[in-house]
């Protein structure tokens, strides 16, 4: 299975079996006041409009996000669909330098505001607002030393909804800043 037919999967699982145990109970309660419980009319219309609703959903946010992250990395990949983004980079720069740079990059994201930066830990916490594609997001950044004067940096940004199963690709491009940020 490939791994937009795992998200639209999930999308679906997500939408269509909570709507289906809210609205069970809903018609089952209108079979009963129309007094008709002889053919299952309840459970029937809960799950047609289940399924209904969650294909039409997993289609919309399915595609909306896998056009996103298509634009950003070309053919999607599990990592590259999920709104948790972590990335593990080596660079050849001293980790003061490359702290800085991650730091300023962040700096200039639209809505990011730094909660922590230690230099001496290599440690950034930054949270990035809300906005129409995200509820906002949390990026941590961690730079350490490596061996021959280069450092190792691994930058995570994930969505401060938990739930979150699309993102329309913001976490990745908060990834992708920052390693432009290092390359440039």
């Amino acid at each position: 299975m490939t791994a937009t037919a795992r998200l639209y999967l999930k999308l679906f699982a997500h939408m269509a079996i909570p709507l289906a145990i809210v609205m069970l109970p809903f018609n089952w309660l209108a079979t009963v006041i129309t007094e008709d419980l002889s053919n299952g009319w309840a459970i029937g219309t809960s799950a047609a409009s289940a399924v209904l609703y969650g294909v039409f959903m997993a289609r919309v946010f399915g595609r909306r996000h896998i056009r996103a992250v298509e634009a950003l990395v070309g053919a999607p990949t599990d990592e590259a669909l999920s709104p948790r983004q972590t990335k593990i980079l080596h660079v050849d720069m001293p980790p003061a330098e490359v702290f800085e740079r991650c730091r300023k990059a962040i700096g200039a994201m639209p809505r990011a505001r730094i909660t922590s930066a230690d230099a001496a830990t290599g440690v950034i916490e930054a949270k990035v607002g809300a906005t129409m594609k995200s509820w906002g997001e949390i990026l941590n950044v961690r730079v350490e030393p490596a061996p021959s004067g280069t450092s190792s940096i691994e930058i995570s940004s994930r969505p401060s909804f938990t739930p979150t199963i699309v993102d329309y690709g913001v976490n990745l491009q908060n990834v992708l800043a920052i390693e432009r940020a290092l390359a440039g």
